[in-house]
């Protein structure tokens, strides 16, 4: 299922041992697009309904220091991909790489290792 409603109540709505979030919020630092970044997103209160979720999540962020501090204790994949908006033919030459992280509060290293190999 896919909500688009207010963090908080998501979470507590559906929260419980079995359940599995994946969060795409707005990056802290955006990714060379206005739209990518919410300057009134909570980014700490995020944080701390994730951690002390009953269930698991994944969550994909831009790689910034702001995240690295604030999912600390967290497993992390580091992970590059085409920034989309730049993902165009007719921009061809302006492709970036763009740097982002995947999160957890389950183990998902040996998982991203097993598949990369």
């Amino acid at each position: 299922m896919i909500e688009n409603r207010d963090i908080e109540t998501l979470i507590k709505q559906y929260d419980f041992e079995d359940a599995f979030f994946y969060c795409d919020p707005p990056y802290s630092q955006g990714c060379g697009y206005e739209v990518t970044t919410t300057k009134d997103f909570d980014h700490e209160r995020l944080r701390e309904l994730l951690g002390n979720i009953k269930g698991r999540f994944l969550l994909s962020y831009d790689d910034s220091p702001k995240i690295r501090e604030l999912y600390k204790g967290f497993e992390m994949i580091e992970v590059e991909r085409l920034n989309g908006i730049n993902n165009r033919s007719e921009i061809e030459n302006r492709k970036k790489m763009f740097k982002e992280l995947l999160i957890a509060n389950y183990p998902i290293k040996e998982l991203h290792e097993r598949r990369s190999n």
